[in-house]
């Protein structure tokens, strides 16, 4: 079980951290009460790499409060856990105006960030980590 506290004033709220997997889709989870506060879905695409397609939180109060670092490690401990060598994925221009907050996450968790000369199909760079 894991906390996330929301401000000075709020009470910590606990949530736990499932991973689901449909054939090969991987979905991480952080829930509370039953209630999805945020997820990442992934794509394996083969015996050696995920593919990280996308990280969502259900209420932008979710943002950077430890809630994506949980599910990331989640995600990390089941890749090598399951013999996986590579998690990657693309990083969007969508999320261009978040660019530092989202490099600073994926480097405190060993990703390679790789950024585009020229933006390829709507991303500007890619992500990877080998496991």
């Amino acid at each position: 079980m894991f906390k996330a506290l929301f401000s000075r004033k709020d009470k910590p709220i606990e949530f736990e951290v499932v991973i689901e997997q449909e054939d090969y889709y991987l979905s991480i989870k952080a829930i509370n009460n039953g209630k999805r506060l945020a997820f990442i879905t992934c794509v394996i695409e083969d015996d050696n790499r995920i593919m990280i397609g996308d990280i969502r939180h259900a209420q932008s109060k979710y943002f950077n409060h430890s809630i994506g670092s949980a599910m990331m490690k989640k995600l990390i401990e089941y890749a090598e856990n399951n013999d996986y060598r590579e998690l990657y994925g693309n990083l969007s221009v969508v999320d261009s105006d978040h660019k530092n907050r989202l490099h600073h996450f994926y480097n405190k968790f060993g990703f390679e960030i790789i950024e585009y000369p020229e933006t390829k199909d709507l991303y500007y760079g890619e992500i990877r980590r080998k496991i």
